[in-house]
């Protein structure tokens, strides 16, 4: 703090303000005054600035939701004005053709230009998806131009045509079953339909299908084979050939499956009190079951519940 000459002024060394001092004022109360209204200046100079700072602030941020106000409308006005400059077209869907192809769950999608339209080269076609389809499952199409506009952009499909997975026994034609037959033939003459003995018959049975109704499956193809022994004994056995993940085909192929071989169970034609190697009733220890029973507790083992067995 300066006081004049005379000690009627007094000047603060900070801020150089000059104020008159009183007769009765002391110099300390000079400065607590002093002290007082500098620290009243300093807080109504920060307050105002803070207040500035709030206000730049709000003014920024409506300038900034403005501008993007501003771009939005900007950005929809040419899009409507560069819309309704194309060339209407209607029913672009008309141009394609669209089919499925491929086995449940690993359908594909074909869109094929059917010459309907000269301008198909101008549209693109966008499925939903294309690939690992299901039967019955829905899929959309868009279509999209930089030349044409549409009233409709997209359109739904409903999955179909698929090859589906054995569901049911009554699904197999004729035609599938003589199919089927003959590669169980083949397959049982592999690996040898009697190991002693004669072979008195070789029918078809009947057909076991051990599915969960859904993708997977075993297809079983059992034949009834008499043998008889050299003593003139006829014994019967049931041999059996297996498709696994057997799916029917909409092709020439009529089906298809993962891998088949046949049912190995072997067992001893004959009674094993009375029947040995050496014995004329003999038959030997070919693969096969002698009872249906037997085959069905076999294929039913390792049946988590989720299975069933249907026969046909």
């Amino acid at each position: 703090m300066q006081v004049s000459p005379d000690k009627t002024e007094a000047t603060c060394p900070y801020c150089k303000h000059k104020f008159l001092i009183q007769k009765d004022q002391t110099i300390e109360e000079l400065k607590e005054k002093e002290e007082k209204l500098s620290y009243a200046r300093e807080k109504g100079i920060r307050d105002a600035i803070s207040e500035d700072k709030k206000k730049n602030r709000k003014n920024t941020i409506s300038t900034i939701i403005l501008v993007f106000i501003g771009i939005i409308v900007v950005s929809v006005i040419s899009e409507f004005i560069g819309y309704y400059a194309k060339e209407y077209m209607e029913n672009p869907f008309k141009c394609i053709d669209v089919s499925f192809a491929g086995l449940e769950g690993k359908g594909k999608l074909i869109i094929t230009d059917n010459n309907s339209c000269q301008n198909y080269s101008d549209l693109k076609f966008m499925p939903t998806k294309d690939n690992n389809l299901n039967q019955n499952e829905k899929i959309k199409i868009v279509v999209t131009s930089d030349k044409y506009r549409f009233d409709e952009i997209e359109k739904e499909y409903t999955v179909t045509g698929l090859s589906e997975y054995l569901k049911d026994l009554n699904n197999l034609t004729s035609e599938m079953i003589t199919k089927i037959h003959k590669s169980t033939k083949a397959e049982l003459q592999d690996m040898g339909i009697v190991f002693r003995g004669k072979l008195v018959s070789l029918e078809p049975y009947k057909f076991y299908l051990y599915t969960n109704n859904d993708k997977n499956n075993i297809l079983y193809d059992v034949y009834k084979a008499k043998i008889k022994t050299d003593s003139g004994k006829v014994f019967v056995k049931y041999k059996v050939v297996y498709y696994e993940d057997f799916a029917i085909l909409n092709t020439e192929e009529l089906f298809t499956y993962t891998r088949s071989s046949q049912v190995i169970n072997s067992v001893l034609a004959g009674d094993p009190k009375t029947t040995y190697a050496g014995s004329a009733d003999y038959a030997g220890y070919t693969p096969g079951f002698l009872s249906i029973d037997d085959f069905k507790i076999k294929i039913n083992k390792e049946n988590d519940g989720t299975f069933v067995i249907k026969e046909k």
